[in-house]
């Protein structure tokens, strides 16, 4: 079968470049130069996008305190230019990634506080836990950031950290209704115990075994349990959580 005229023809050295440098640019997120067909709007959502992964990523990298502009829009390839158009400052553009990331957070978290309301307390307590901590590992950037740097970012960006922490709280408090719960037990339990579990999660993301937060599960489950349960059935549910 004769080949087309065209089959073999190469392009000239300029028209390569530009595709490749296209690209390379679609394989990293970043929108290719010249036109593209997108909207204004587009444009503008895919760079903010990009600065808010950046942001996540150098702060579970190297901690909030050490981030700077310089960084986060090298990162992200976007000028600095279109950094001050869509944040304020670096904190702002922070207090924007932990929104993002609670956004991803109760995506992954939420449906199974829906699935699972009809089940009794503790297992309604480990299909939430398990949600989070599987989340967690998944979503390495954004889970770091919040987890270990929240405090760092400020009042503004703790508060959107506070949201998913009472959304955990709301859960435990539920423990209350069960019969054999003390009417003296103190009012703030449930954040004590999460508080707890975060501890562990932190320890582990602090020491790079974000991967392995899943297997916290047990233990989490049973620290959540026990002041509404008792020692011995959370310890027989984490048993199980164990044993899979």
């Amino acid at each position: 079968m004769a080949q087309s005229k065209s089959s073999g023809r190469k392009r000239p050295p300029g028209q390569q470049a530009r595709a490749a440098k296209g690209t390379r640019a679609r394989s990293e997120g970043q929108l290719p130069s010249g036109r593209h067909g997108l909207s204004r709007e587009d444009v503008v959502s895919s760079q903010r996008q990009r600065l808010l992964d950046a942001m996540a990523e150098l702060c579970a990298s190297d901690g909030y305190i050490e981030v700077s502009v310089a960084a986060v829009v090298e990162r992200a390839k976007v000028s600095r230019a279109t950094f001050y158009q869509l944040f304020r400052d670096k904190e702002d553009c922070f207090v924007a990634t932990m929104e993002e990331g609670l956004r991803r957070l109760m995506a992954a978290v939420m449906p199974s506080v829906y699935r699972d309301v009809e089940k009794e307390f503790p297992a309604r307590v480990r299909g939430v836990l398990e949600a989070l901590l599987t989340y967690l590992a998944a979503d390495q950037a954004y889970s770091k950031t919040a987890m270990v740097e929240a405090l760092s970012g400020g009042e503004r960006a703790y508060s959107r950290y506070a949201v998913g922490t009472q959304m955990l709280v709301s859960l435990l408090d539920q423990g209350r209704e069960l019969p054999a719960v003390e009417a003296s037990l103190p009012s703030r339990t449930a954040r004590a115990v999460l508080g707890a579990g975060e501890l562990l999660v932190a320890g582990e993301m602090a020491a790079g075994r974000t991967a392995q937060v899943p297997d916290l599960l047990p233990d989490f489950l049973y620290i959540a349990l026990v002041p509404y349960v008792g020692l011995q059935s959370a310890l027989e549910f984490a048993d199980d959580a164990r044993a899979g």
